[in-house]
């Protein structure tokens, strides 16, 4: 995948759209509909991106790990139902 940065963005930010789009690959891939609910299993990067964009989606995330720190680090960073 190969787009081209406007000047207007910071490559700090535009170097998560291939990130973004794994996690928003695998939300079509589950052919989600509005008003569902969606368990992300791993809360780390992808994961959480997923939880994100799940939400602006009107689709209910629920996310687990095995790690206790990082679905802390999950509750302080986005709302998820746990």
């Amino acid at each position: 995948m190969c787009v081209k940065v406007p000047v207007t963005v910071d490559l700090n930010h535009a170097a998560f759209t291939t990130i973004a789009a794994i996690a928003i690959q695998g939300i079509r891939q589950a052919d989600l509909r509005f008003g569902e609910n969606c368990t992300v299993i791993g809360l780390g990067l992808i994961g959480l991106i997923t939880v994100q964009v799940l939400k602006a989606a009107g689709i209910k995330a629920i996310g687990i790990d095995i790690n206790k720190g990082q679905v802390e680090k999950a509750k302080n960073q986005v709302l998820i139902w746990f």
